[in-house]
Protein backbone atom coordinates (compact mmCIF):
# COMPACT_ATOMS: atom_id res chain seq x y z
CA UNK A 1 0.00 0.00 0.00
CA UNK A 2 2.82 2.37 0.73
CA UNK A 3 4.51 1.62 -2.60
CA UNK A 4 1.49 2.43 -4.31
CA UNK A 5 0.34 5.68 -2.27
CA UNK A 6 4.20 6.89 -3.20
CA UNK A 7 3.65 5.92 -7.33
CA UNK A 8 0.38 7.05 -7.83
CA UNK A 9 0.63 10.67 -8.03
CA UNK A 10 4.18 10.06 -10.27
CA UNK A 11 1.80 7.89 -12.59
CA UNK A 12 -1.22 10.30 -12.51
CA UNK A 13 1.46 13.04 -13.44
CA UNK A 14 2.69 10.89 -16.24
CA UNK A 15 -0.89 10.28 -17.25
CA UNK A 16 -1.70 13.79 -17.40
CA UNK A 17 1.60 14.78 -19.09
CA UNK A 18 0.89 12.55 -21.97
CA UNK A 19 -3.02 13.10 -22.73
CA UNK A 20 -1.45 16.95 -23.26
CA UNK A 21 0.73 15.78 -25.74
CA UNK A 22 -1.45 13.87 -27.35
CA UNK A 23 -4.09 17.05 -27.59
CA UNK A 24 -1.20 19.59 -28.48
CA UNK A 25 -0.16 16.83 -31.55
CA UNK A 26 -4.39 16.49 -32.30
CA UNK A 27 -4.10 20.40 -32.65
CA UNK A 28 -1.07 20.94 -34.88
CA UNK A 29 -1.91 18.39 -37.24
CA UNK A 30 -5.68 19.84 -37.38
CA UNK A 31 -4.80 23.32 -37.99
CA UNK A 32 -1.51 22.10 -40.41
CA UNK A 33 -4.18 20.55 -42.40
CA UNK A 34 -6.94 22.90 -42.86
CA UNK A 35 -4.20 25.35 -43.76
CA UNK A 36 -3.23 23.30 -46.64
CA UNK A 37 -6.67 22.50 -47.43
CA UNK A 38 -7.44 25.98 -47.66
CA UNK A 39 -4.04 26.54 -49.94
CA UNK A 40 -5.28 23.14 -51.99
CA UNK A 41 -8.91 25.48 -52.61
CA UNK A 42 -6.94 28.79 -52.80
CA UNK A 43 -4.84 26.92 -55.54
CA UNK A 44 -8.18 27.54 -57.83
CA UNK A 45 -10.20 30.49 -56.11
CA UNK A 46 -6.80 33.01 -55.13
CA UNK A 47 -9.08 35.47 -56.31
CA UNK A 48 -11.44 35.24 -53.11
CA UNK A 49 -9.24 34.93 -50.07
CA UNK A 50 -12.33 35.11 -48.44
CA UNK A 51 -13.38 31.96 -49.37
CA UNK A 52 -10.20 30.54 -48.53
CA UNK A 53 -10.04 31.55 -44.98
CA UNK A 54 -13.74 30.22 -44.51
CA UNK A 55 -12.71 26.96 -46.24
CA UNK A 56 -9.79 26.66 -44.12
CA UNK A 57 -11.55 27.17 -41.47
CA UNK A 58 -14.29 24.22 -42.40
CA UNK A 59 -11.23 22.09 -42.03
CA UNK A 60 -10.22 23.01 -38.50
CA UNK A 61 -12.75 20.47 -37.19
CA UNK A 62 -12.40 20.64 -32.70
CA UNK A 63 -10.22 23.84 -32.81
CA UNK A 64 -11.77 26.97 -31.23
CA UNK A 65 -12.62 29.34 -33.81
CA UNK A 66 -11.77 32.09 -31.39
CA UNK A 67 -8.64 31.13 -30.48
CA UNK A 68 -7.88 30.58 -34.40
CA UNK A 69 -6.63 32.96 -37.07
CA UNK A 70 -6.12 31.91 -40.79
CA UNK A 71 -4.31 34.56 -42.59
CA UNK A 72 -4.17 34.16 -46.66
CA UNK A 73 -2.30 35.90 -49.12
CA UNK A 74 -1.90 35.77 -52.59
CA UNK A 75 1.77 36.63 -54.58
CA UNK A 76 0.65 37.59 -58.16
CA UNK A 77 4.08 38.06 -58.69
CA UNK A 78 5.20 34.70 -57.89
CA UNK A 79 1.58 33.60 -58.59
CA UNK A 80 1.16 31.45 -55.60
CA UNK A 81 -1.15 31.38 -52.51
CA UNK A 82 0.03 31.21 -49.08
CA UNK A 83 -2.21 30.03 -46.11
CA UNK A 84 -0.97 30.57 -42.62
CA UNK A 85 -2.57 29.47 -39.47
CA UNK A 86 -2.03 30.33 -36.00
CA UNK A 87 -3.84 28.59 -33.09
CA UNK A 88 -3.99 29.51 -29.37
CA UNK A 89 -3.54 26.29 -27.12
CA UNK A 90 -4.54 25.99 -23.63
CA UNK A 91 -2.96 23.12 -21.87
CA UNK A 92 -5.14 20.94 -19.71
CA UNK A 93 -2.62 19.87 -17.01
CA UNK A 94 -0.83 22.04 -14.48
CA UNK A 95 2.30 20.02 -15.17
CA UNK A 96 3.26 21.85 -18.22
CA UNK A 97 2.32 25.60 -16.71
CA UNK A 98 5.15 24.42 -13.88
CA UNK A 99 7.29 23.35 -16.74
CA UNK A 100 7.69 25.74 -19.39
CA UNK A 101 5.90 28.93 -17.00
CA UNK A 102 3.05 29.26 -20.41
CA UNK A 103 -0.24 28.63 -20.03
CA UNK A 104 -1.21 29.21 -23.83
CA UNK A 105 0.83 27.79 -26.37
CA UNK A 106 0.77 29.18 -30.48
CA UNK A 107 1.09 26.70 -32.78
CA UNK A 108 1.57 27.52 -36.49
CA UNK A 109 1.57 25.81 -40.04
CA UNK A 110 1.99 27.34 -43.14
CA UNK A 111 1.24 26.12 -46.91
CA UNK A 112 2.05 27.76 -49.75
CA UNK A 113 0.91 26.79 -53.16
CA UNK A 114 1.22 27.35 -56.98
CA UNK A 115 -1.39 29.04 -58.13
CA UNK A 116 -3.88 27.77 -61.25
CA UNK A 117 -4.83 30.16 -63.98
Amino acid sequence: MVEFAVALPILVLLLLIIIDLGRITYTYSTLHNAVREGARYGQIHFDDLTAVEDFARSYAIGLDPDNLIITPVYSSAAETITVSGFYDFNTASPILRLISNEETYTLHAESRMQTEE
